[in-house]
This record gives structure tokens, sequence and C-alpha cells, in this order.
């Protein structure tokens, strides 16, 4: 969500980024909220928000294609999203350690991804929003 304030206040597309976090708060509001979920609810729960999220994560890669370098690890992070998801989806009633251990991984990848987009989009914000030089008036 704060990707999608930046976006706003650059005056570019926000909407995707806006209903990635709305999607991730809701998944979460409607999980805290409702403790005696069983298993397979939750298990589905967390399979569409991997699902909305990989989406969504894929339409802002594709849309910042046309502005910076390197969005192929906001795309890939989204496949592992959807990964994520497939494997909620194939395999619900999964034993507890098994689905820990995928979420884990995810968790990793995920993280690893879109911690080296973020140190690349650092750099990139830094060489392009550096004021041009002033030349001289002859």
């Amino acid at each position: 969500m704060a990707g999608a304030l930046k976006a706003v206040e650059a005056h570019e597309r926000w909407g995707p980024l806006m209903i990635e976090g709305v999607t991730g708060i809701g998944a979460a509001a409607f999980t805290f909220g409702w403790p005696v979920i069983t298993s397979l609810y939750l298990v589905y729960v967390i399979a569409g928000w991997a699902f909305a999220t990989g989406v969504l994560e894929i339409i802002a890669a594709i849309q910042l294609r046309r502005r910076i370098r390197d969005e192929w690890l906001l795309a890939l992070s989204g496949f592992a999203s959807l990964s994520l998801g497939a494997l909620m989806v194939v395999a619900p009633l999964a034993d507890p350690p098994t689905m820990a251990s995928w979420v884990g991984a995810y968790a990793l990848l995920f993280g690893a991804l879109v911690l080296l987009l973020g140190f690349r989009l650092r750099v990139w914000m830094k060489t392009s929003s550096r004021p041009a030089v002033a030349r001289p008036l002859a």
C-alpha cells in the first residue's frame, strides 16, 4: 500500500498495488476475526490471497516494465505467490509440517525477490531523481 501511495504522488497507476494491499489486509482481518475457522477454510483463504497477490504483482510488473528495469523480479514474486496458491488448492489436506514448509519456502523466496527489487529500485530512484546541472547563461 505504501507503493500505491508513492505512485499516487507521482501521478502513476496505483490500482493493482492498492488492491494487493487491501487483499492482504482483508485476508488477515477475515482470519483474525473468525478464529474458529476450520483449517480447510484457512487453507483456501491463504490460497485465495496468494492467487490475488500473484495476479496483481504480475500486473504491476507489466505496468512497471515501461518505467524500470528488473521488473521481472516483481513478476517472479507474483509467480511464487501463484505457485503457493496452486499448492494449497491441489493439496489442501496436506499435513501441517508440509504446509508450514511450503509457506516458509514461499516467504523466503518472496522476501528475497522483493528485497532485491527494493535495492534495485532504490538505486534507480537515486540515479533518476538527480537534478539537472544548471547551465550558465551565455
